[in-house]
């Protein structure tokens, strides 16, 4: 298909694909207003779960670093990041009957970052260093 067949096509974007649908799976877009953003990564947090996962593609990426950042600042939590790229598709829609129903194939970049609260290896009576107990992991 040429490019003139592609300027009298109407063009739409597929919505991408949400693999992770765990209840602590957060997806971050640029419509969203970033303080709802935080209250509900904070909320999870403080769930018995204890941690979040933000993904985020495209332009939005900035704000699902932005948003990890915060995070760490204000509440001193951790994160790890991971980042992949995702397969999107776009349709042509024509305006004319005689031309053909089309679609685009591209590739977008994703961050995955996982948020959760540290934790420390801590015997349970630090003064009693003979103590053959286990040793138990606590918040800080």
């Amino acid at each position: 298909m040429n490019s003139n067949n592609r300027n009298r096509q109407n063009f739409k974007k597929r919505k991408p694909p949400k693999n992770f649908t765990r209840p602590n799976d957060v997806y971050i877009t640029n419509k969203t207003d970033f303080g709802a953003q935080i209250n509900k990564c904070i909320k999870i947090l403080n769930s018995e779960v204890g941690e979040v996962f933000i993904h985020s593609i495209g332009n939005a990426i900035n704000r699902a670093i932005n948003l990890a950042l915060k995070l760490e600042e204000d509440h001193s939590f951790k994160y790890e990041v991971n980042t992949s790229t995702i397969n999107l598709v776009d349709d042509y829609f024509p305006e004319d009957d005689d031309d053909d129903f089309s679609i685009q194939k591209r590739l977008n970049s994703c961050i995955h970052i996982r948020i959760f609260r540290p934790y420390l290896l801590a015997s349970e009576d630090d003064n009693n260093k003979d103590s053959k107990e286990p040793e138990k992991l606590i918040k800080i």
